[in-house]
């Protein structure tokens, strides 16, 4: 890594980051009840999961990358 990058990806603490297998897309899940998405070549979130009433705790990526998963403290999955 040549330099840090910061920015502001959530409203509340984020809980956990992943990227995908080619490395272009970060995604992020916080106590902001979202997950997002994020080009890793400018850093702006491309796409906003909402629909938990609480913390997004967990995400996970299929195995092919064409589903997202995310887990609540609202005791929800959702794909």
């Amino acid at each position: 890594m040549n330099k840090i990058v910061s920015f502001l990806a959530h409203d509340s603490y984020v809980l956990n980051l992943l990227f995908t297998r080619d490395g272009e897309t970060l995604v992020s899940s916080g106590m902001d009840n979202v997950a997002k998405l994020w080009s890793a070549a400018d850093w702006t979130a491309t796409a906003t999961y909402r629909g938990h009433r609480n913390s997004a705790k967990s995400i996970s990526l299929a195995p092919d990358e064409q589903i997202l998963v995310t887990g609540s403290s609202d005791q929800m999955v959702k794909l």
